[in-house]
């Protein structure tokens, strides 16, 4: 976990962590679906409440980049280009923003949570999937949840019917399509995966956009505070 503090390679990731990449990597940038991962480390920590030297210098040049970014709708490498019609990547840097406590009133995620409100949901079919479609998903469930509203509705009520119309009686799911090229085995694990962290997604953090998120934001809250319950609107 050393790795995540101090300096970082232009506010983003590259895999192994490397802070000097070199040759191909170091002329693509930072690659922000690997970053996602990190980002998502970041607030987990974050959220313990403890002390670690470097997190908020961390978290504060993590914030500057994705915001950089976001101008391109967050392109797969920090040096590619525009980023058009890639669902799923515009949903990694603003679920990103979203847990920083960036994203609310920040007009290019509030761009792209409408792209995804309109064209992301017509992707969930079982059948003619994406590309890396549990990916993909789970990105922008969780986007979604933390964005709330009408974006939350929509992605909502059919994404659930999606998922529970294709479970294996058995428990688990089969990758939508069977487009990921492994074994029967590590395909039925990375989907069952992502469909049991999307449906899990409203125990993890509240909605950014929630009364008792700001609140909680707005002052310190002891942590049996923080334990009390909300309402979610989750069905």
């Amino acid at each position: 976990m050393s790795h995540f503090w101090g300096p970082l390679y232009d506010g983003g990731y590259v895999y192994g962590y490397d802070k000097k990449p070199t040759g191909k990597t170091a002329e693509n940038g930072a690659d922000i679906s690997f970053g996602g991962w990190a980002y998502q480390a970041l607030k987990a920590v974050k959220s313990t409440g403890l002390e670690v030297d470097g997190m908020d210098e961390c978290i504060k040049n993590s914030i500057s980049h994705l915001k950089g970014l976001s101008k391109k709708s967050f392109p797969y490498h920090a040096k590619g280009r525009d980023n058009v019609k890639n669902y799923s990547l515009m949903a990694v840097g603003t679920l990103c923003l979203q847990l920083f406590d960036s994203a609310e009133g920040f007009k290019e995620t509030d761009r792209m949570m409408d792209i995804i409100k309109v064209n992301a949901n017509q992707t969930l079919d079982w059948d003619n999937p994406p590309k890396q479609a549990m990916y993909s998903w789970y990105y922008q469930t969780f986007a979604s949840f933390q964005n709330g509203g009408d974006h939350w509705k929509v992605w909502n009520n059919k994404f659930q019917s999606l998922l529970k119309k294709n479970q294996n009686p058995e428990g688990f799911w089969e990758y939508p399509g069977n487009k990921m090229p492994h074994s029967d085995l590590t395909r039925r694990v990375h989907a069952t995966t992502f469909a049991c962290l999307m449906l899990t997604v409203y125990y993890r953090y509240l909605p950014s956009t929630s009364k008792k998120h700001k609140a909680l934001k707005a002052k310190a809250v002891p942590k049996k505070a923080v334990m009390k319950e909300e309402t979610v609107d989750i069905f």
